[in-house]
């Protein structure tokens, strides 16, 4: 699976139910701790992102809790061992990911529709 911290948000402690079910899920996890679509289409649109922030949360540390398999990546030449790792465990897993913001294409296209449907 793979998600990003804000929408993992919505559904992480289904990895409770992933452990009592024996779910031996691999979760990648980019987290760039942002609600990232909704943060750009704010500074695309406003110049100013608003309540769109979120801490560098230890979701990882969050599935071990649960009783799964959870490991904070962050460099690229740890994410090859880690999802070995991950792989593994037996476990529902989560691999924490940090990564840069950066602009998305669906982000990018709501700007363009919403400044060129703009009055002049």
């Amino acid at each position: 699976m793979v998600t990003g911290d804000g929408a993992f948000g919505f559904n992480g402690m289904e990895f409770d139910t992933a452990v009592r079910h024996g779910l031996n899920i691999v979760a990648l996890l980019g987290n760039d701790s942002a609600w990232g679509i909704d943060r750009q289409i704010q500074l695309g649109l406003y110049g100013r992102a608003v309540a769109t922030d979120l801490l560098q949360t230890r979701y990882d540390l969050m599935a071990e809790g649960l009783g799964g398999y959870g490991e904070f990546v962050e460099r690229p030449e740890e994410l090859k061992p880690a999802i070995e790792r991950a792989l593994a465990s037996a476990k529902p897993a989560l691999l924490n990911i940090a990564v840069e913001r950066a602009i998305s294409p669906r982000a990018e296209a709501a700007i363009g529709r919403r400044k060129a449907a703009a009055p002049n």
